[in-house]
């Protein structure tokens, strides 16, 4: 009988979930028209291009899926890093 840690299980099917989770977002990302949003976003504007919370964003920003920039104390993100990075994730997750 083989000895299986359940929580490496656990780990494994959270991070795929999380994988898919993200993937959702990136290809629901991809399909809006952002002519609409301004080139520096606001936190709150970015959340709502790509359809997540504030944490959420806030997150991503974390694990450096996304580049924060600081003006004057208040975070903002570009419109072009945003969609390139959505972009790239689809391309990895393919791969």
């Amino acid at each position: 009988m083989v000895n299986v840690n359940p929580f490496e299980i656990l780990n494994t099917e959270l991070s795929e979930i999380k994988g898919l989770l993200l993937e959702l977002t990136a290809k629901q990302a991809v399909k809006e028209d952002f002519a609409d949003y301004p080139d520096l976003m606001s936190r709150k504007q970015t959340a709502q291009m790509i359809g997540v919370a504030l944490t959420t964003l806030d997150r991503y920003a974390n694990d450096g899926l996304l580049k924060r920039h600081r003006i004057n104390k208040i975070v903002h993100f570009k419109k072009s890093e945003v969609i390139s990075a959505f972009k790239t994730f689809q391309k990895w997750q393919r791969s």
